[in-house]
């Protein structure tokens, strides 16, 4: 009577190598905080330093300073993330054992979730 079924695995084997096994987590990681310390930082920078209230002044809606962070920072994460993934699959020569588009889209959603959760670090500091 058991309630754990334990089959073969779906995608690659029973006895994988330790770095195929933790990679993906270390890259998401990875992403994750970069995407999350270079939006939170950034965004708490110009605010002490008085740009954003000058540009407010200036008459730039708060809704297009929000979109030319998203945009600038979004551009940084996908440059981070191509690296990221070069140097994982080609230099180190790790398998990507699935689709590596859609590790790719998982990479930069993950990549967005470290953004917003920058954004939010910045605003509550």
């Amino acid at each position: 009577l058991s309630m754990i079924t334990i089959t073969d695995p779906l995608l690659g084997d029973e006895d994988t190598d330790f770095r195929e096994f933790i990679t993906p987590g270390i890259i998401a990681l990875a992403i994750f905080f970069l995407a999350m310390a270079l939006t939170s930082e950034s965004f708490i920078a110009e605010r002490s330093q008085g740009l954003l209230e000058r540009s407010w002044i200036m008459g730039v809606l708060p809704v297009e300073i929000l979109t030319s962070y998203i945009l600038s920072q979004f551009m940084v994460m996908v440059v981070q993330a191509v690296i990221t993934l070069v140097t994982v699959f080609l230099i180190f020569q790790l398998p990507c054992r699935g689709p590596i588009a859609w590790f790719a889209v998982l990479t930069l959603f993950q990549g967005l979730a470290g953004m917003s959760f920058g954004f939010f670090l910045s605003t509550v500091c």
